[in-house]
């Protein structure tokens, strides 16, 4: 377990369309249970956020791990999942399942793509 006051086990490389920059990011969360340096339990609790902010950035994380996860797997097959969890501010908990799906097996859809480069770090 990591509480809030410890990043996660490893770093993001942001890349942003048309700037050559990549930019360093180091993700943390309120509480985050860590199985073989990858999260697979992330929980936020709304602080003072009206717009939801911290859920989203939980969200768009939480992509970008599963992405990780599968990558990483022996096998190669996208059996990863993370749970995320966000509490909001009237105590209500919203519960997150992220899976990646096999290629092939679903009809085309609407693909969004985060450019987002992941590296690994060792506390």
């Amino acid at each position: 377990m990591r509480p809030s006051d410890k990043p996660w086990p490893m770093g993001l490389l942001i890349s942003i369309e048309n700037d050559p920059e990549l930019y360093q990011y180091t993700p943390g969360s309120d509480f985050c249970i860590v199985v073989k340096d990858l999260p697979v339990l992330l929980l936020e609790v709304m602080n003072s956020d009206r717009d939801r902010v911290d859920e989203r950035r939980m969200i768009l994380q939480a992509s970008c791990v599963v992405r990780l996860g599968n990558a990483l797997l022996k096998d190669k097959s996208p059996k990863f999942v993370l749970k995320a969890i966000y509490v909001d501010e009237g105590y209500n908990a919203v519960e997150h399942t992220f899976y990646q799906r096999e290629v092939g097996l679903h009809s085309p859809g609407k693909t969004v793509n985060f450019l987002a480069y992941c590296w690994m770090t060792r506390s």
